[in-house]
């Protein structure tokens, strides 16, 4: 069986190097470094200017950081999230959602980020929520597809996959309820 390395779906690398000299280089970087390889061990040898990964990264300290900075405002809209809390049951776990969602628009690489009550409530922007997370929850499920121990919940996605795959399951099949959880005003999850 041939080894192939690809970037991944959606994935935007810096550089132009082929995958499959970016793939290798790593492997022979883990090899090297006694079967692991850390993040500062891919800069270190990117920093040389013979490396194969030295184009994958921006030298210029200003550009370099700046986009450090549009990471870090990435990982904080990513990070955030609500807490609800029924106020009538003590006992019950609080549920947590994230503040934010990203959107990715057309021929625009940094995307935005919406709050998770504005895009509940606008159907387009809940139905592209809903076939996002059908898609990483399908890709979650071809990444461990042999795990046997997960065989069961496989099995469950495969139930719900008919019905998505349909259409009978979407924005509009959801409803309120659907909001109930996350207590938000005017829905029945207000306790």
């Amino acid at each position: 069986m041939q080894k192939e390395f690809a970037y991944r779906p959606g994935f935007r690398p810096f550089g132009k190097v082929a995958p499959q000299v970016v793939g290798e280089h790593l492997e022979s970087l883990q090899a090297s470094a006694g079967g692991e390889v850390r993040p500062s061990q891919v800069v270190e040898d990117a920093r040389g200017g013979n490396s194969p990964l030295h184009p994958m990264f921006e030298w210029d300290d200003a550009q370099a950081a700046e986009q450090h900075r549009l990471d870090q405002a990435r990982h904080l809209l990513r990070g955030i999230v609500i807490v609800y809390r029924k106020t009538d049951d003590e006992n019950e776990p609080p549920k947590t959602v994230n503040a934010f969602v990203r959107f990715a628009r057309q021929n625009e690489n940094e995307g935005s980020y919406i709050s998770i009550s504005a895009a509940m409530s606008d159907d387009a922007k809940r139905a592209e929520l809903l076939r996002r997370a059908w898609g990483e929850m399908q890709s979650w499920r071809r990444r461990y597809s042999d795990l046997t121990e997960f065989a069961g919940l496989f099995n469950a996605i495969e139930q719900f996959a008919i019905p998505f795959a349909h259409g009978r399951i979407g924005a509009s099949s959801i409803g309120t309820e659907g909001m109930a959880w996350r207590g938000e005003a005017g829905t029945a999850g207000q306790g």
